[in-house]
């Protein structure tokens, strides 16, 4: 219980501080920090943009740092940041995003909806995060985090959605870090 209320606290955060950037940026912006390429397209399923969230994403303690390694390479801009793109109003990277409609398409079929709580996070922000509550048990230490090369996804469903996440996601090359429900990392083929 005091873990869920760490995490919860280290999600209010991070969403506070993705607020104060969105609200100093200018209209029509993707709510990329300063140098975060923009998305390449909105989410099939749905994108509610960055302020749309509903309030199942917003009580969803998941935002842990994830500490898994993927074995697959993000691409880069030519600035050499990572190309994303927006799911849900969140930036994934976009070398992973074929998967994951893929996967988001599946569960739709199963009458089961995705969202996406989290996913491409800029180095900054895991600094930031780890700062905030430097304990490697519940947020991975800066440059070690899928999250920063966009092929990690912390999912913001709770239930029905994570049963079926545990008994698909292999299927289209996401692994779940076993310690985080939420949190999913593109490893490629089958995990």
């Amino acid at each position: 219980a005091g873990r869920r209320k760490r995490q919860a606290g280290e999600d209010k955060e991070g969403r506070k501080a993705r607020g104060k950037r969105q609200g100093s940026e200018s209209p029509g912006s993707n709510g990329h920090e300063a140098g975060q390429p923009a998305a390449s397209r909105d989410d099939a399923a749905g994108n509610e943009g960055r302020t749309g969230k509903s309030n199942s994403e917003k009580a969803n303690p998941g935002k842990a740092g994830g500490t898994g390694r993927s074995t697959t390479k993000p691409r880069r801009g030519r600035n050499g940041e990572i190309r994303t793109v927006m799911r849900n109003g969140e930036p994934i990277g976009a070398h992973i995003a074929d998967a994951y409609d893929r996967m988001a398409a599946a569960a739709r079929q199963d009458g089961v909806t995705l969202r996406v709580n989290s996913g491409y996070r800029s180095h900054a922000e895991q600094v930031r995060l780890w700062n905030a509550n430097p304990n490697p048990a519940l947020v991975a230490r800066p440059g070690t985090s899928n999250h920063e090369s966009g092929s990690a996804i912390d999912f913001a469903n709770v239930g029905r959605a994570w049963s079926w996440l545990k008994r698909n996601a292999q299927r289209f090359g996401f692994r779940n870090y076993p310690v985080e429900a939420w949190h999913y990392d593109y490893v490629g083929g089958k995990a």
